[in-house]
């Protein structure tokens, strides 16, 4: 059968760029021709650009004044090696399976990531990323797709039960998503994995080749501060203290000079070998959290906004007791994690992931 995958397949962002290759490497393993549908308009190209200048010119004169001379300026280069290292990557991994919008597919499949949130280039939803289009395909199916913050009024909830009316079969990623779908009329909608959680830690160590990235120094503590204000950085220096080892952190945007220590222009490889090599994980971020767990590490999450997606899984694996509070006193003491319990969980849900996929591409919608 022709796939094609409809999702953010070039976003210079950690999580989105390794669900992409996860669902099309899984649904490869399951017989399948898999290719990404090559969408990628003009709002998100200014979004990775080295300076958005429509952004600049759409500013008042001193929010420009600033971000030219406080923040591009003295983060121009590594914002330039950031790019370059996610476009390496993107050119390895994904644009070698890209076809176009024109081509013909047996079914068009939908997420998983953020695809169904209000775009920021539009400050709307998208009907591309519901199945509202002109892709030739025989099936619009939803796999894991993902909202973020859901609609609060009853024009965008309208506007969402149309467009989702468009997917012959629908699965989301978050349990808060299904109710909200369900409320608006849906009752067939299943509640499916990250395609990250589906391969295991060996199969990425292979995709990615990560056993050459190996850290000489493994004595370290990782913080992958992608969302402000979710840890007290002051509180995660004592825990690392407490466990004698180096702190280091990886920023979600670059910064102005990079250390040992602080880090922020690496590809997706290195990212998740920091964390396959860290003896401990502090994140802000999803995915840092699903790598956190495919690598059996121990961690702690917290989110300053949008906990739902966390929070999901955690309950799921049955330890949600490692979502903290945003900014909370972080406990010097914790118990280990029963990864036993975990991968126990998880495989049950691999195999309800398996069979939404299995029902949803080869049976009539």
């Amino acid at each position: 059968m022709k796939i094609g995958i409809l999702t953010y397949h070039r976003s210079h962002n950690y999580g989105a760029l390794l669900q992409a290759i996860a669902t099309r490497i899984f649904l490869e393993q399951m017989g399948h021709e898999v290719y990404y549908v090559d969408y990628w308009p003009k709002y998100h190209r200014r979004m990775y650009a080295l300076i958005n200048w429509r952004n600049i010119f759409s500013w008042h004169i001193n929010r420009a004044y600033k971000y030219i001379t406080q923040i591009l300026m003295k983060t121009f280069q590594n914002r330039k090696l950031r790019i370059n290292n996610m476009e390496n990557f993107i050119a390895k991994y994904i644009q070698p399976h890209c076809l176009s919008c024109q081509e013909e597919f047996d079914v068009v499949v939908y997420g998983s990531d953020q695809i169904w949130r209000k775009q920021p280039g539009l400050l709307t939803y998208n009907p591309m990323y519901f199945g509202a289009n002109k892709i030739r395909c025989k099936k619009h199916v939803s796999f894991s797709a993902s909202m973020g913050l859901l609609p609060q009024n009853p024009k965008e909830n309208e506007i969402i039960r149309t467009l989702v009316s468009h997917l012959n079969k629908i699965s989301v990623r978050e349990m808060d998503l299904k109710n909200y779908l369900s409320r608006l009329g849906f009752t067939d909608v299943s509640v499916t994995l990250d395609p990250t959680l589906l391969l295991s830690h060996k199969q990425w160590d292979k995709i990615l080749d990560i056993e050459k990235k190996d850290s000489a120094d493994d004595n370290y503590i990782l913080y992958y501060n992608l969302m402000p204000n979710s840890f007290d950085i002051e509180e995660v220096r004592n825990f690392a203290k407490s466990q004698h080892c180096t702190l280091r952190v990886l920023y979600g945007v670059p910064i102005q000079q990079e250390t040992y220590e602080e880090i922020s222009t690496v590809a997706p490889d290195d990212f998740v070998a920091l964390i396959r090599n860290a003896q401990f994980v502090f994140t802000s971020s999803f995915h840092g959290l699903m790598f956190s767990i495919i690598y059996n590490k121990p961690f702690w999450a917290s989110f300053s906004k949008n906990e739902g997606r966390a929070k999901s899984i955690l309950e799921q694996l049955g330890i949600s007791e490692r979502l903290l509070p945003p900014m909370s006193q972080i406990p010097r003491t914790c118990h280990l994690i029963d990864y036993l319990n975990v991968m126990e969980r998880l495989n049950l849900l691999q195999q309800e992931s398996i069979a939404y996929l299995g029902d949803a591409l080869n049976n009539d919608c």
